[in-house]
């Protein structure tokens, strides 16, 4: 699964960065399915050169991207889904919004990418629409950012942009 951002229009080819890269496996005996995060500044050769992985999509398109991540877990993809941060506001209104807990705020803004975030914690699950759902996915202005650990209880725990993403579809599903 890729997700990309909106860069796209400032690049010739018409792609952006990708903000999400999961890799999903699905068995279709069990009805199981087992995915892992890529974090998006993780470094790979693209082209020859040294990127960030979220790099591949905006040089090559979902093709490029494919073949990098492949390249990376050293697992042939079968498939891929890629949708622009205007394809998951679409998909989660048309569901009728998607229930999360935020337990933490988040506010943010970059004017230049046209992204608000106003969202604030609480202890139960709330419905975000798919304005507030991109703002869940795509924030990292807090002390773990992308990936990283928290202590809760006393126990490290993931914590992170790429963990809300997977809470986010799990929710999603």
């Amino acid at each position: 699964m890729l997700g990309e951002d909106d860069t796209s229009k400032m690049r010739k080819n018409g792609h952006g960065l990708s903000d999400t890269l999961v890799v999903m496996g699905i068995d279709t005996q069990t009805k199981e399915v087992r995915a892992i995060s890529i974090p998006r500044d993780t470094q790979v050769e693209v082209s020859g050169q040294t990127h960030k992985i979220n790099a591949a999509n905006a040089i090559g398109g979902p093709l490029l991207a494919k073949q990098t991540v492949e390249s990376l877990v050293g697992v042939p993809i079968d498939y891929y889904v890629a949708t622009t941060t205007t394809g998951l506001r679409g998909l989660v209104d048309m569901l009728g919004g998607v229930y999360i807990i935020i337990d933490e705020d988040m506010h943010y803004t970059d004017r230049h990418a046209g992204l608000h975030i106003n969202l604030n914690a609480g202890p139960n699950k709330q419905l975000l629409n798919g304005t507030q759902a991109e703002g869940y996915v795509r924030f990292r202005h807090d002390r773990v950012g992308d990936s990283g650990f928290r202590m809760v209880n006393g126990k490290r725990v993931s914590a992170g942009r790429t963990v809300r993403q997977q809470m986010f579809m799990r929710a999603l599903v």
